[in-house]
C-alpha cells in the first residue's frame, strides 16, 4: 500500500472534496486567487484564475448561457470550448460582458 501524498504537499486530506455551503463557497473564492499553470486542475468558470477573478464572475450573464460549467481552464480554451451556448448571446449587456471576458482571456 503506497502512502505517498499526492502532489507537493504531506497533509493527507489532500484531494478530499471540502463541503461547503453557497456563503462558505463565495467567501473561499472572495479570498482565493488561482495561479495558472497548465490549466489541468483549475475551474474554467468558477475558480479565481483570470486576473484574480472567476469568469463567472466577470460575464455572469455569459456563464448562464454557457454549456461547458465544469470544464478546467486547459480544454476550455482549446478551440473556444468556453465559448459552447454563448451562440445565444442576444442583449447588449450579454454582448459587452462577452467581448470584456474574450478580451481578458486571449491575454492568458
Amino acid at each position: 500500500m503506497d502512502l505517498t501524498p499526492l502532489g507537493d504537499t504531506k497533509e493527507p486530506w489532500t484531494g478530499l472534496p471540502i463541503p461547503m455551503n453557497n456563503t462558505e463557497e463565495a467567501l473561499y473564492r472572495a479570498c482565493t486567487t488561482i495561479k495558472l499553470g497548465n490549466g489541468e486542475k483549475a475551474m474554467f468558470w468558477q475558480d479565481n484564475w483570470l486576473n484574480g477573478r472567476a469568469p463567472k464572475d466577470v460575464a455572469p450573464d455569459c456563464y448562464k448561457l454557457a454549456r461547458q460549467k465544469n470544464d478546467k481552464v486547459a480544454p476550455a480554451l482549446q478551440m473556444g470550448g468556453w465559448m459552447l451556448g454563448l451562440n445565444r448571446i442576444n442583449t447588449d449587456r450579454e454582448l459587452h460582458q462577452f467581448i470584456d471576458l474574450w478580451t481578458q482571456v486571449q491575454e492568458v
